[in-house]
């Protein structure tokens, strides 16, 4: 154990070295790599800093906030319209955007050449929102009045789940400036979540008070029917206020949307593991990379058609870098998840 622990802190130490260095081996280091770090960030040691700082810096590093962050400073609102009523859930008034029209026309009409995401229209994707927590951020999507789906790693601290009261919800608006901000009654992960593999990552969001219904830019999406089958090739949408470039640091103000199709599942098994891509997951992007989710965007819809509707097909999850060539971008898939999402909205779950 002595032993091992000494090789750890050595491997760590001269990796830290390279990386003040920038040496590209770290800055680009393999997915395997990067797990390792995040693992040891979790645990109490002397090493988990110097392995943050590694985490950081791995292309490979979750679409949402790295596990070691330095919290900043929130301002944010508290609910108004307390007496707001449900938003309707029926599957012909959810997931319909005014903007977009048919999901199927416009995923047909769409074409492959948007290069890191393009501005959306205001209330384009009405239920896409901004979860933030403890100084990070993530998106999510509205799913009905009090309910909201993210992910699981956007919502855990180590072993801990966030405080609720530590959880706010920006809805109404495509542009993040404009978001008004709601308080979060509980959180809910998924029971199996595993934070070294990303299985199961998928969270409910139970908000204090209902969202209103006055506001175009605030409408529910619908969940999937669990027998969807998308095949590879499909063409579905992600947006989110996440970062532009994958070590920019900037965040837009607008809404993002790229249009992406679902990647192979056994070429992405090829990339990351039979392990890490199992039923509960699905990949999408490009094989030559160039269009992709990225930091900050974690927990935002991957949204595909079921007949003219838009429904919530993945979670965005995790991913070795932003738009690398042959490394697409891993969501939680829906589907597969909807009992459990089902078992919370319906007040019988945990």
């Amino acid at each position: 154990m002595l032993l091992d622990i000494g090789i750890l802190l050595v491997t760590l130490l001269g990796s830290a070295n390279a990386v003040h260095g920038y040496s590209p081996l770290y800055r680009a280091c393999s997915y395997n790599r990067c797990i390792y770090y995040a693992q040891i960030v979790q645990q109490s040691t002397s090493s988990s800093q110097t392995a943050a700082y590694l985490y950081q810096r791995c292309r490979c590093s979750a679409y949402g906030v790295p596990l070691y962050t330095r919290p900043s400073t929130q301002t944010t609102s508290t609910p108004v319209n307390n007496q707001a009523s449900t938003i309707p859930v029926s599957p012909s008034q959810c997931g319909t955007s005014s903007i977009t029209g048919s999901a199927a026309t416009y995923l047909s009409n769409q074409r492959e050449r948007i290069v890191g995401g393009v501005n959306t229209q205001e209330c384009e994707f009405p239920w896409a929102v901004l979860v933030t927590a403890d100084g990070s951020q993530c998106g999510g999507s509205i799913i009905d009045s009090t309910h909201i789906v993210t992910a699981a790693h956007c919502m855990v601290n180590g072993n801990s789940i966030k405080q609720a009261s530590s959880v706010r919800v920006g809805a109404g608006s495509s542009n993040r400036n404009n978001l008004r901000y709601y308080n979060v009654r509980t959180v809910s992960v998924h029971p199996s979540y595993n934070p070294s593999t990303f299985e199961n990552d998928a969270a409910v969001l139970t908000l204090q008070s209902p969202l209103p219904t006055n506001n175009p830019c605030i409408k529910p999406i619908c969940l999937p029917s669990t027998r969807l089958n998308v095949q590879t090739g499909t063409k579905c949408t992600v947006a989110g206020w996440g970062l532009t470039q994958e070590f920019s640091g900037f965040a837009p103000s607008a809404l993002q949307e790229a249009t992406v199709p679902i990647f192979n599942k056994d070429t992405c098994r090829q990339a990351y593991g039979s392990n890490i891509i199992t039923d509960v997951k699905i990949c999408a992007g490009f094989q030559n990379g160039g269009i992709d989710a990225c930091k900050g965007d974690s927990g935002g819809p991957l949204m595909c058609a079921e007949g003219d509707n838009w429904v919530l097909t993945g979670i965005v999850s995790f991913g070795n870098g932003c738009a690398v060539p042959n490394y697409p971008g891993v969501y939680a898939y829906v589907p597969n998840l909807k009992n459990w999402i089902e078992s919370i909205t319906n007040g019988i779950g945990k």
